[in-house]
Order: C-alpha cells, then sequence, then structure tokens
C-alpha cells in the first residue's frame, strides 16, 4: 500500500477541481441554476476522468491556457503542476476503493462566464505512516470560475474556501503528529 504523505498534495489538488468532454452552453445569456448545475457537474465528472488518466491532453483540454489554483499552502499553482499532480497520482495507482462525489452548491452562467461553488468529497483506505490501514477523507470545497471557449466550458480559476482532512473520522493536518506518527493518537489521554 501506499503511503499517505505522497498522496495529500495531489489529493488537495483534485479535490477542488475535475472536467474532459466538450459541453456547448446554451443561447441564453443567463441559465437558470438547475441547467447551470447539470452542466457542471458533469464538467467536474469530466475533469475527475481526466485527472484519473495522468495524461496531459484530457487535462489541458478542461482547463483554460491562463488556469490558476492555490494549493493548500496557499501557494498559486499552473496548468503545468495540475498535470504534475495528476500524473504522479496515476503513477501511484487508483485504489480501487477510491469513492468521489462531487456537489454543486450553486453554479451561475452569465453569457461565456460562470461562477460555481463545487464540494468535492473524497474517501479511500490507504496506510498510514504507522504501517496499518485507515480510512482517509478529504472534503474541500471550492468558488470556481469557468469561461466558455469555442463552445466549450473550461475551467480558468480554483480558489478554496474550505478543506477538511480525516484519518479513520478523525480531523487532522497535514505533517501533524498522530499515533503511530511519533505521538498517541487523539483521546488516547496520554
Amino acid at each position: 500500500m501506499k503511503r499517505l504523505p505522497a498522496l495529500i498534495l495531489p489529493l488537495a489538488a483534485l479535490g477542488a477541481t475535475l472536467p474532459g468532454a466538450a459541453l456547448a452552453q446554451p443561447e441564453a445569456p443567463s441559465v437558470p441554476a438547475p441547467d447551470a448545475k447539470a452542466i457542471f457537474a458533469q464538467r467536474y465528472a469530466d475533469l475527475r476522468k481526466a485527472m484519473a488518466s495522468g495524461e496531459a491532453d484530457p487535462i489541458l483540454a478542461i482547463l483554460t491556457p491562463d488556469f490558476t489554483f492555490t494549493d493548500r499552502r496557499g501557494q498559486t499553482r499552473t496548468a503545468d503542476d495540475m498535470v504534475s499532480m495528476a500524473a504522479r497520482m496515476a503513477m501511484m495507482g487508483d485504489p480501487s476503493d477510491r469513492k468521489t462525489t462531487t456537489s454543486i452548491a450553486s453554479a451561475t452562467i452569465d453569457g461565456a462566464a460562470a461562477d460555481v461553488e463545487q464540494t468535492t468529497d473524497t474517501t479511500m483506505t490507504r496506510e498510514g505512516r504507522d504501517g496499518q490501514t485507515h480510512q482517509f477523507e478529504m472534503i474541500s470545497t471550492s468558488l470556481d470560475h469557468w469561461v466558455q471557449q469555442d463552445g466549450v466550458w473550461r475551467l480558468q480559476k480554483e480558489t478554496p474556501k474550505a478543506m477538511t482532512l480525516k484519518r479513520d473520522g478523525v480531523e487532522f493536518q497535514p505533517g501533524e503528529r498522530r499515533g503511530g506518527h511519533g505521538g498517541p493518537p487523539p483521546g488516547s489521554g496520554n
């Protein structure tokens, strides 16, 4: 089994993004929320599939050339960084028990631009640094800006709003000392 540290940063980036196939915008200048939500739910599913491939072309087909996202450390990253993270994740293998769901809280299309608030919840079982198998979960919410280019909705900017990481149902921060990591588990009384 792979260890968690190599997984945190790619998951953090992945938690906020995910689209691939072309979807044309309806001709109306403003799209009602239910229709906009459906459009972007599909685009995030497309991104998730592209990211899982680890290949640059499907990912770059979803992102604008000037795409940026902010990682968990507050650093601005580019489309090339997203491709590199996807390639690393693909090399680690896709755990068969990985489950990812994306929910769209709001989506507003205004002409050739759209703003979407989405939450991605990813769970999987992995070996921790303590050598034991644990259930990991990452819940991330982002405010994303999409633009329509050549009839295709492409992700231009992803801005994180919140991120929660859990190990066996207990929240933790990356790098935090945990049971088996050199310190007692939370609530152990030690």
